[in-house]
């Protein structure tokens, strides 16, 4: 919350509180001063959005990866889904990451998914390193065969990621933590009936 880098209402709440401080000891300040003085929370406001647009913090990329990763399952886009696979990706059915793009393309099928909305419920990174759990809710496509079976599925998983030698993040490992809040897992997802 405190990270300046993050978001810029930290630095704007000091710049608020230093034109307080500014305003109280402006009287006690000799007149050839007192201009320069009202500078400090201006400059201090102004670095609040340039350090926010300028630096690309490890959460804002880790964002920026879950989110590409819902944009190319709604445009129903396996091509998406790899770029933020990394090469050594795995999880407890998909032995590597051909594997899993294998059973994407062969189970993500247009029409399919209408709409995602998802929710980190968690983001902790540790190093290079960072783990994501998410409860997603998926709206099947109105064209879509599995709208028969349901509108809505509520999917919570956990996905790892690993910092790239070029400083990105990519996704190594997904588990399905639970479907439609029971307990669940890879293994219990019948893609033969999809």
């Amino acid at each position: 919350m405190w990270n300046v880098l993050e978001q810029p209402w930290t630095l704007l709440t000091t710049a608020a509180v230093l034109l307080l401080l500014v305003a109280v000891i402006n009287p006690f300040i000799q007149a050839e001063s007192k201009r320069r003085l009202w500078l400090i929370p201006l400059l201090v406001a102004l670095m609040a959005p340039a350090l926010d647009f300028a630096v690309r913090t490890d959460r804002e990329k880790i964002e920026d990866v879950i989110d590409t990763g819902v944009t190319a399952l709604e445009d129903e886009d396996c091509d998406a889904i790899s770029a933020i696979l990394a090469n050594n990706y795995s999880d407890s059915i998909h032995s590597d990451k051909a594997d899993f793009m294998r059973r994407c393309r062969t189970t993500l099928q247009p029409p399919m998914v209408g709409k995602i909305y998802a929710s980190i419920l968690n983001l902790q990174i540790s190093g290079n390193t960072a783990s994501v759990t998410m409860l997603n809710r998926i709206f099947f496509d109105e064209q879509s065969d599995y709208v028969e079976f349901a509108k809505l599925i509520l999917v919570k998983v956990q996905i790892e990621l690993e910092k790239g030698s070029e400083s990105n993040w990519l996704v190594i490992q997904t588990e399905i933590l639970a479907v439609n809040n029971q307990p669940s897992q890879w293994e219990k997802v019948n893609y033969q009936n999809w």
